[in-house]
């Protein structure tokens, strides 16, 4: 399955050429997620990255990173990150919290183009 990235500059304003990167499953962190869905938006989201550098202004600190499902692929390997590298103990930490799983999930607003396609599973 391939998911592409795009980064984004809000120094210069300026993204990227979409990357497609080669997944095994769809690794969802769920520090701050108590169901599926919520661990989609997250993962779907926008993530600020905190030390890279623009390629186009050559500033830093600046990224942001957007992840997007280029088509329905036929199966979804969800994997839950519950450990959490925890840097004042040096060690990891399992989040053992329940995640609610619903019996079907939308996988439409994170497409590129949602509105082509249908991108929904349902957990058999």
């Amino acid at each position: 399955m391939f998911v592409f990235f795009q980064r984004h500059c809000r120094a210069c304003n300026k993204s990227g050429e979409p990357e497609n990167l080669e997944v095994f499953d769809l690794s969802l962190p769920i520090t701050n997620a108590n169901e599926t869905q919520t661990a989609l938006d997250i993962f779907f989201g926008n993530t600020e990255l905190d030390d890279a550098v623009c390629s186009m202004c050559n500033k830093v600190g600046f990224l942001e990173e957007k992840h997007r499902l280029p088509e329905a692929p036929s199966v979804v390997v969800i994997h839950l990150k519950r450990f959490v590298f925890d840097r004042q103990k040096v060690h990891s930490q399992k989040d053992d919290k329940n995640v609610r799983f619903k019996m079907d999930i939308d996988l439409e607003p994170y497409a590129l183009s949602p509105d082509k396609e249908e991108v929904s599973f349902e957990f058999i």
